[in-house]
C-alpha cells in the first residue's frame, strides 16, 4: 500500500530519543507525504502572501498610533502557520511547537486587548 515492505519505517518502534523528521515520515507514508507537502505549501503560502501584502500597505491605510499594534496582529497568522508547518514536518518536536503556539497566542491576545484599553 505504501510501497515495498523493505522501505516502510515503523515510527512507533523508534527510540524516544530519536528524531522523527521528513525522512522517517516518508519511509512510513511513502509518496503520500508528497501530497502532505503540497497541501502544506498551499496553506502556508497564501497566509504569508496576505500578511506581507497587508503589512506593506499598512502605512497608507492606518493612523500612526495604531500601526505598531496592527503590525503585531498581522504577523500572528504567519507565525502560527509557520509553527504548525514545523510541527507537521518534524513530528517529534510537537511538545515544543505546542508551547511556542501557546506563547504566540497569549501574546496575540495581549496585543489585541491592548488596542482597546
Amino acid at each position: 500500500m505504501f510501497g515495498s515492505e523493505s522501505n516502510v519505517v515503523n515510527c512507533s518502534a523508534l527510540e524516544p530519543t530519536d528524531l522523527v523528521g521528513p525522512v522517517q515520515m516518508y519511509g512510513s507514508m511513502g509518496h503520500w507525504m508528497t501530497a502532505v507537502y503540497i497541501i502544506l505549501v498551499l496553506h502556508v503560502l497564501p497566509v504569508w502572501l496576505a500578511a506581507s501584502f497587508t503589512l506593506f500597505r499598512l502605512n497608507s491605510f492606518c493612523p500612526p498610533q495604531l500601526r505598531p499594534s496592527l503590525a503585531w496582529l498581522i504577523c500572528i497568522p504567519p507565525a502560527v502557520m509557520s509553527l504548525t508547518a514545523t510541527g507537521i514536518l518534524l513530528p517529534s518536536s510537537g511538545v515544543f511547537i505546542e508551547i511556542l503556539l501557546d506563547i504566540v497566542l497569549c501574546l496575540d491576545t495581549t496585543g489585541y486587548s491592548s488596542m482597546y484599553v
